[in-house]
């Protein structure tokens, strides 16, 4: 009952049902394609799909969040959420399987080779990494090892995925 009233798209009904229904709504949604997901969430505040969007890959968040009124409160989101994130990445051993790169981007197989740039440089500007910069410090270096991680993941994602 909950699905077909999301796929309305009506944001008078979906609001009740995401205040009501956060955790069933976040894992019937986890598999929706970003079009169905923007159809359905695209006129929600930021506020309220917080709750849910942490079950959702990055590339359907930042699908959601394109028209959204409130998308800069998601973008702020999605960066405090992933900071701590990135900052433990395994940067030893670099992605060679497209499996490996969707994990490291937090893309789902969905994700078209737009969306694979769109996530990426969100990444990297939530990562403010510069990469080629002449101060070294640990922080930097390390910064500049997951960007390094990050393009690598890219680019695996772009050649397999997008020949």
């Amino acid at each position: 009952m909950i699905e077909p009233n999301l796929m309305l798209g009506r944001p008078e009904r979906n609001y009740p049902l995401i205040l009501n229904y956060p955790e069933l709504i976040a894992e019937r949604t986890r598999d929706w394609p970003p079009p169905r997901l923007k159809a359905a969430f695209g006129n929600q505040p930021g506020s309220v799909l917080i709750g849910i969007m942490e079950h959702w890959s990055l590339n359907q968040i930042l699908a959601v969040a394109e028209d959204n009124a409130e998308s800069q409160r998601i973008i702020e989101w999605v960066r405090e959420h992933e900071i701590a994130r990135l900052l433990k990445l395994d940067t030893k051993e670099e992605p060679t399987s497209a499996e490996a790169a969707r994990r490291i981007l937090r893309v789902d197989r969905n994700a078209d080779a737009r969306m694979i740039r769109k996530v990426w440089r969100t990444l990297l500007h939530t990562l403010n990494a510069d990469l080629g910069r002449q101060e070294e410090r640990a922080i930097h270096r390390r910064k500049d090892e997951i960007a390094k991680h990050l393009q690598v993941a890219r680019d695996v994602l772009m050649r397999s995925s997008h020949p």
